[in-house]
């Protein structure tokens, strides 16, 4: 992540009727049997999700809707978290209003909504997707929970990224200390995997409170592993897989985190499925870039391959470091960049900007960008709209 100074290469209930009509016809469906029932849903679930939509006549039973629009890598995921998933899966298709907006605002008790507000001022609509993070250089801080909350509620969408300290050292800035030995996140008893267990559990606990509050979250870990930026990239890849799957199986079944999408998101490069740990633990796939130019950027043929909605996870334009300090383009065409995206990479669904220098407020015709019927932003975000509730 830029924000260290490491710039890469160049560098988220039913209503009381609800109920009440779920109960209602509940026995009769249940009695059309298991066999039919998963016929059915894989019949629909071919289908787009705006499709679905339009199919759904008005009183349509919201839980049979959902189901319709398929299962996410947690089977216990929530309506809402897979109801969010086929919203972006169905995105690609449309003609306008198919392109979430989006920009991180920093890091536990470092976050600001300075910048994102500067977008607004400049250009009258807010980003639809927000980004926090639950580390950077400092330890596990969820403390930029209440901003996701009351932009969620706003109508916006989340994401969170964990930029962890390496669990071996610790320390200020050690998630770019690459100085530990992979085996021993997977000992029992060994220093770093208590340590890990710890930042796991106070990164878990901030995704509790996002469910209860009915946040869905992009959760995007590890980002970067196909690079040697921080302490979990360019490893085994046998190792690093091993990592991600135990995580997932430790939020989702020992936490019950039924709210996370699980977004794989490598750095732009030709290995980006290198570190891909199976269909059965990723809802959606990413990528990194950080490139003023889009036409160079490479690895997007194969992750478009996987049948997993498509976005660029963390974006900016191209720039150089400098004892620590990075510089980057000044006054760089962001709607440039956001048309050639949509022509280079079709299947792209969202595009989320890094903040500082990177972030959008700090480049031009931003208000074209903002603007254009083809962007989303968060007062035109409608997943809602694909199971009435």
């Amino acid at each position: 992540m830029p924000g260290l100074c490491s710039v890469p290469p160049s560098h988220k209930m039913f209503t009381a009727r609800g109920w009440v009509c779920v109960l209602s016809i509940l026995g009769l469906w249940l009695s059309m049997g298991k066999k039919a029932e998963a016929a059915s849903a894989q019949a629909v679930r071919r289908k787009a999700p705006n499709e679905v939509s339009r199919s759904a006549a008005p009183g349509t039973n919201p839980a049979s809707c959902i189901d319709r629009l398929g299962p996410a890598a947690n089977p216990h995921a929530t309506p809402d978290a897979r109801a969010v998933l086929a919203y972006f899966r169905g995105l690609p298709e449309q003609t306008s209003r198919r392109l979430v907006s989006g920009q991180f605002i920093g890091s536990g008790k470092y976050a600001t909504t300075k910048e994102i507000d500067s977008i607004r001022q400049q250009t009258g609509k807010m980003v639809a997707m927000m980004g926090i993070d639950y580390a950077l250089m400092h330890g596990a801080d969820t403390t930029a929970n209440s901003y996701a909350i009351r932009h969620w509620n706003a109508g916006g969408l989340v994401t969170v990224s964990f930029h962890a300290l390496n669990p071996q050292t610790r320390g200020f800035g050690s998630v770019k200390n690459r100085k530990i030995n992979f085996q021993d996140l997977f000992e029992e008893g060994s220093k770093a995997r208590k340590n890990w267990i710890e930042d796991l559990d106070k990164a878990a606990a901030g995704l509790a409170e996002l469910q209860a509050h009915n946040v869905v979250v992009l959760w995007r870990p590890f980002h970067e592993m196909n690079k040697d930026y921080f302490w979990w990239g360019n490893r085994d890849t046998g190792e690093f897989v091993r990592l991600w799957r135990q995580t997932f199986d430790y939020l989702t079944k020992t936490k019950g985190l039924n709210n996370l999408l699980w977004v794989y998101s490598p750095y732009q490069a030709a290995d980006t499925m290198k570190y891909y740990p199976g269909d059965a633990y990723v809802d959606m796939v990413a990528m990194d870039a950080y490139e003023t130019n889009p036409e160079k950027i490479q690895g997007y043929e194969a992750l478009a391959a996987v049948d997993k909605p498509f976005g660029f996870a963390e974006y900016g334009p191209s720039g150089n470091l400098l004892v620590f300090i990075p510089l980057i383009e000044k006054n760089v065409d962001y709607y440039d960049i956001f048309n050639t995206i949509l022509r280079k990479f079709p299947k792209t669904s969202f595009l989320h900007a890094w903040n500082g220098g990177w972030g959008f407020q700090s480049h031009k015709n931003i208000s074209q960008l903002m603007n254009d019927p083809r962007m989303i932003t968060q007062s035109e975000v409608a997943w809602r709209s694909l199971c009435k509730q």
